[in-house]
């Protein structure tokens, strides 16, 4: 009998652990491919390794482009100062980099969208994290990273290649400079 408990216990958390990463691996292997743009923000961590922060485009949504539903939650939210679980409606531009087209409360039906969190609200814009605002480099390219290469227009800027999975998880996979 106690041998039994000891390998429910092993297994219990080696379960737990599997179902946080899934969702994630998932969308690694069978999720659509999307390119954001992005900003390159402090390159590393003494204690962490060498990473970027980012900063995206479909960071900063207007409002225009929120739902009557969010509006409200977002001003019965802000005086609590809680994020809002948001889902961001994704559209092609020309040159085939994401942009938003909506950002909703609730899940939509089909489509291509991405999952975040509304932080807050400030004049006509809601700020959204994604859960991709960190990315992890080999060591040394962290920096690399920050400057745009020689030869790049001054209006080049760094693109991630998201993979976008079912309820709309996001990873990202690897970056560009646009073109």
């Amino acid at each position: 009998m106690r041998k039994w408990f000891q390998w429910a216990a092993v297994v219990s958390q080696l379960a737990v652990i599997a179902a946080m990463a899934w969702p994630r691996e998932w969308a690694l292997r069978t999720g659509q491919p999307t390119w954001i743009r992005t900003a390159p923000l402090d390159p590393r961590d003494p204690f962490r390794g060498d990473f970027v922060r980012l900063h995206y485009d479909i960071s900063e949504v207007p409002l225009g482009s929120c739902s009557e539903s969010l509006r409200k939650a977002l001003d019965s939210r802000a005086q609590r100062k809680e994020a809002l679980r948001v889902f961001a409606v994704l559209q092609m531009d020309e040159s085939g980099v994401a942009k938003v087209q909506a950002l909703l409360d609730r899940e939509p039906e089909g489509g291509l969208y991405l999952r975040g969190r509304a932080t807050g609200a400030w004049s006509e814009h809601v700020m959204v994290e994604y859960g991709l605002e960190t990315y992890f480099t080999e060591q040394g390219q962290a920096v690399a990273l920050e400057r745009r290469p020689e030869g790049l227009p001054e209006k080049a800027r760094l693109e991630m290649e998201v993979m976008i999975g079912s309820g709309g998880v996001g990873v990202i996979r690897s970056h560009r400079w646009s073109r």
